[in-house]
């Protein structure tokens, strides 16, 4: 009997100690996404550099900015992992960068998958690639989706 006991107090404990991390968006439309974001901007990473607790630090050069003005520069902190919700970018490419209410504390933006998602879109047609993108028109699009979960 305690053996039985010890054994379910152990279970509970090791279900209420262990982690599980996870992402899941809610997806929305380009457009849904371009008019919700704070800004909008086509940007080229130029550095990336990892650092301490996972997280990665992407350095990007701003082309264009849609919205609102933001710096020439952005440095975009992200984890590694994508189990936690973290962004992969590919140094010396050029995305469409929108970020929908992000706190931008000096000249870093922490960021998630639900905010930046890297798609290689092949169901957007050309001339809207084009007339969003300032001409980039390569289908490479990084774009925020509205919510996330963990």
């Amino acid at each position: 009997m305690k053996l039985t006991i010890v054994t379910i107090v152990c279970v509970v404990l090791i279900n209420f100690i262990s982690e599980a991390y996870g992402c899941t968006c809610i997806p929305g439309t380009d457009q849904e996404r371009f008019c919700s974001a704070t800004f909008v901007s086509r940007g080229r990473v130029t550095d990336m550099k990892p650092l301490k607790g996972g997280e990665i630090e992407y350095t990007v050069a701003v082309n264009y900015n849609f919205k609102i003005k933001v710096p020439s520069t952005l440095k975009v902190r992200s984890n590694q992992s994508s189990a936690a919700c973290g962004i992969i970018l590919d140094k010396g490419v050029e995305y469409l960068i929108s970020v929908i209410e992000f706190p931008i504390i000096s000249s870093y933006i922490s960021s998630v998958t639900c905010t930046w998602e890297r798609l290689e879109r092949t169901d957007i047609e050309q001339d809207t690639i084009q007339i969003v993108a300032g001409g980039l028109g390569d289908g490479r699009i990084l774009s925020p989706i509205h919510n996330r979960s963990s």
